[in-house]
């Protein structure tokens, strides 16, 4: 029959145990760094897609890693391709496509085609002002919407061909400086938002 020694001699190997359990888990970390090719060391979101590659964002272009190497997608002088290439979210939708916002909008890399396509912009409707920044992408693949949160413009709807449904801008306190941060999708499909207001 156990006492409480035995119990406490007991917890203490499983605790023990449990801790060493938790130092292997990272014995083989690999560091990927601009030096093996990353296109900046300011990592800012990163997805593993359906196809197994994953897709690293940074503050200077996106990078796609199947494992070996790295390519890097980056705007300069030779190519336009993304919005921005201060990348803040990546987000795969049903069709398989990335949605990837950045400071400056939304770009969409159609994964069949190998090809980056510029959806909402400022600068692509007209708008003198930068943006929007898109903080973060979530896409509701019951009803295949696309909601962008950002940084002081609202959230943007878009469906799942890439059209701009809506923005809502809610004033809360009378700020206008709202910023959305995350979401989350509760029962019967509403959605929980964080802001920096609440």
């Amino acid at each position: 029959m156990f006492n409480k020694v035995n119990y406490l001699l007991l917890l203490f190997v499983f605790l023990f145990s449990s801790i060493r359990a938790q130092e292997n888990e990272f014995a083989n970390v690999k560091k990927i760094t601009i030096s093996d090719g990353l296109a900046h060391n300011g990592v800012t979101s990163v997805l593993k897609d359906s196809n197994g590659f994953l897709w690293i964002g940074t503050y200077e272009g996106i990078n796609k890693y199947d494992g070996y190497k790295l390519t890097t997608f980056k705007n300069n002088v030779d190519k336009d391709i993304l919005t921005s290439n201060r990348v803040r979210a990546i987000s795969e939708d049903n069709k398989n496509n990335l949605w990837i916002g950045t400071d400056e909008g939304l770009t969409v890399y159609k994964t069949s085609e190998e090809k980056f396509e510029k959806i909402y912009a400022n600068s692509l409707i007209g708008k003198k002002s930068n943006g929007p920044i898109i903080r973060k992408v979530f896409i509701n693949k019951k009803n295949d919407k696309i909601f962008c949160l950002t940084q002081g413009d609202g959230v943007f709807l878009f469906d799942e061909n890439y059209k701009l449904l809506n923005q809502f801008i809610p004033l809360i306190d009378g700020s206008d400086t709202l910023t959305f941060l995350d979401v989350i999708e509760i029962d019967n499909g509403n959605l929980i938002f964080t802001t920096s207001k609440g």
